[in-house]
């Protein structure tokens, strides 16, 4: 039997979003075994636990496009636009090694950080027409004040606002978990 459009692509989202996991882990392994530790800095932490429970989140939601029938190549850039950004994003915090000293690592990332976020976020926004879906005005809301604090984040350097950030994002990243994401019988 050929190959389903939605397994056709849930593949490539997935790889994308297996890399972004690995990176995660890698990071976390790579913490675990160095010999000199490094200062760990709260808001960094935080930004990569929300950005692993949103690779999990995207992962899932993957999951409830199953019974699309064809798929414009548009589409197809829209559904890997997720795993791309959230790919990016975990890369610009744990580039490699984890850093020395994650405090000045995140403020010399963080416009790029906080633009492949928004990028991120506005790809999300956009994704329901791509699918004729409609959405609440609640969510739109949610999505504009994201969009606003992302921008936020990117023009300052403030200590105290990036906190308020990492606290309200991964809230949002948590409580989503338990919110369902789509109707009963979708």
């Amino acid at each position: 039997m050929p190959m389903t459009i939605f397994e056709y692509v849930s593949v490539m989202a997935s790889i994308i979003l297996a890399l972004g996991v690995a990176q995660l882990l890698t990071g976390l392994g790579r913490l675990l075994v160095t010999e000199t530790r490094p200062r760990l800095y709260w808001v960094h932490s935080s930004w990569l636990v929300t950005l692993g429970l949103a690779h999990i989140q995207v992962w899932w939601q993957l999951w409830f496009r199953y019974n699309v029938p064809t798929l414009h190549f548009s589409q197809f850039v829209y559904v890997l636009s997720s795993p791309a950004t959230l790919f990016l994003g975990v890369f610009l915090l744990l580039p490699g090694d984890f850093p020395p000293d994650a405090e000045p690592h995140f403020y010399r990332v963080r416009r790029s950080f906080f633009a492949v976020a928004f990028l991120g976020v506005l790809l999300a926004a956009i994704g329901p027409w791509f699918h004729e879906l409609a959405v609440p005005t609640g969510v739109r809301v949610a999505e504009l004040l994201a969009l606003g604090s992302l921008v936020l984040g990117f023009l300052s350097a403030d200590r105290r606002l990036h906190s308020a950030l990492a606290v309200a994002f991964l809230a949002i990243a948590v409580v989503t978990l338990f919110v369902p994401q789509f109707p009963e019988g979708d």
